[in-house]
């Protein structure tokens, strides 16, 4: 069963990176039990590197903006802090005509982890957990499964 540390161990991205991928967030609160955001960074030919630092940005000025679930600025609003970027899986960015596979292979590994790892917030779902929710030592904060927002690239094919 995973835990926080193992999130927490995970590599980080550097600025020089030009990778696309799928990352985990971990945000912690002082006395309370941690949670993790799980999400991908594909847009164009821009690295996941520039959709990590939009959490920097948020955590600076506590507001919410374009692009940043508006739960991650609630959380942020009563104390929570972003404490780990971890990278999951990553490619080197892509050319053009390999951009919508990939950003289709990145969403499946979104939703795959976000199911073994159980990031999701809903329990109703919690018969696809591959563990017991109570012996889980953090929560999740993802709203949906990412594969559900694969009609977004369809316009795309």
């Amino acid at each position: 069963m995973p835990t926080v540390e193992f999130f927490k161990s995970l590599p980080t991205i550097q600025r020089t990176d030009s990778l696309w991928g799928v990352y985990v967030l971990v945000l912690e609160r002082s006395g309370e039990k941690p949670f993790i955001y799980v999400d991908s960074g594909t847009a164009g030919n821009v690295s996941i590197y520039a959709r990590l630092h939009q959490y920097d940005n948020l955590m600076k000025t506590r507001e919410w903006f374009s692009g940043i679930p508006k739960f991650m600025c609630d959380k942020t609003e009563y104390g929570w802090g972003v404490t780990h970027k971890g990278v999951l899986v990553s490619s080197p960015l892509p050319s053009k005509s390999e951009q919508l596979l990939l950003r289709a292979l990145m969403l499946l590994m979104e939703t795959l982890f976000t199911i073994i790892f159980w990031a999701i917030r809903s329990i109703k779902d919690r018969a696809s957990c591959p563990w017991y929710l109570q012996q889980l030592f953090f929560g999740g904060l993802c709203t949906h499964f990412a594969i559900m927002a694969v009609h977004h690239y369809q316009q795309g094919l």
